[in-house]
């Protein structure tokens, strides 16, 4: 039942529109054209189209219960539609042909929170999309081939979580790509087959606390990557039996701290640092690598101890 629709106007003015069952499609007499951001529970979607929605390019929403109408009606009611992101629940009993009706359609942005239907993936992001964000774990290797394969240059990768929950950040001048999956609910092999074929073109890798222990199930070896940037407690993790990393192009560290870290968190020992760069790295003194500190990190202890991997360290 609804209690409140909040609609954004584009002069950032809000009006509430209280109704106890659902929102009419004439509301607004069919004309609202100022009108940009809709945020509101999708189960209080009107079942045919809104005339005045016409100029909606924005929409936050929920897909509960399966409740939500057919995507179709979002179009046909938002032409103007770029931006949809919504919660889903019971997506995932919802047949793909539901989806498969707005194919050809192209959002600038595509979030899901919950279990993703990953046929609203494959039918409404295109090379063109700025922005994508879904769960995983029902994925399948088209729903990754797909969204993957608008990459054509160098990609930043960023890796956050550890045992548990993972999050994957893709990105290149324009686009980016944003993946989640528990451990546990999808399989190992699924990970390693697909993001093998990017592999080759990811040459700047970013690992957050805890990666560094899940790193190993999308790969071991990342031909290409120039610059490898890691948070203060990735030496630390790594201690904790971690398998040996490859990247044989290697040629810059950062060591880079959240500035909503604590500040006892963004030291690294140089006992750490010296073991990571040894044990997971797989470098030998002498390496030539430039070492750089940022967002308060720094280093801890004699820096002697680490600098025949280093030609030079840096603090910013």
């Amino acid at each position: 039942m609804l209690q409140s629709l909040k609609i954004r106007l584009h002069n950032a003015h809000d009006l509430i529109v209280q109704d106890p069952s659902s929102c009419p499609d004439d509301i607004f007499s069919g004309h609202a054209p100022q009108l940009r951001e809709l945020n509101f529970p999708g189960t209080m979607w009107p079942l045919t189209p809104v005339p005045a929605f016409n100029c909606v390019s924005s929409i936050k929403t929920e897909y509960e219960d399966l409740t939500f109408p057919e995507p179709e009606v979002l179009f046909i009611s938002c032409p103007a539609l770029c931006d949809l992101v919504f919660r889903s629940y019971t997506v995932d009993e919802t047949p793909r042909a539901v989806w498969d009706t707005c194919y050809g359609r192209c959002l600038r942005k595509l979030v899901i929170y919950g279990s993703s239907e990953t046929s609203a993936v494959l039918n409404v992001t295109t090379a063109d999309t700025e922005y994508v964000s879904f769960s995983a774990t029902c994925a399948s290797v088209t729903t990754f081939d797909h969204i993957f394969q608008h990459f054509p240059g160098d990609i930043q990768m960023q890796v956050r979580g550890g045992s548990g929950d993972v999050s994957v950040v893709l990105k290149d001048d324009i686009r980016t790509r944003k993946v989640r999956w528990v451990d546990d609910e999808v399989e190992e092999l699924l990970v390693l087959s697909v993001f093998a074929p990017i592999l080759s073109s990811i040459t700047t890798l970013w690992l957050g606390r805890e990666s560094i222990l899940s790193i190993a199930h999308i790969a071991l070896r990342f031909p290409n990557v120039v610059t490898l940037v890691i948070a203060p407690s990735c030496p630390y993790d790594s201690t904790c039996g971690v398998q040996p990393l490859s990247f044989p192009a290697l040629r810059r560290l950062e060591v880079e701290s959240s500035i909503f870290a604590a500040a006892r968190l963004n030291g690294v020992h140089v006992h750490h640092l010296a073991r990571f760069m040894g044990s997971v790295l797989g470098c030998l003194p002498r390496s030539a690598l430039t070492l750089v500190f940022r967002g308060g990190a720094h280093l801890e202890g004699d820096p002697r101890a680490v600098r025949g991997y280093f030609r030079e360290i840096i603090i910013l």
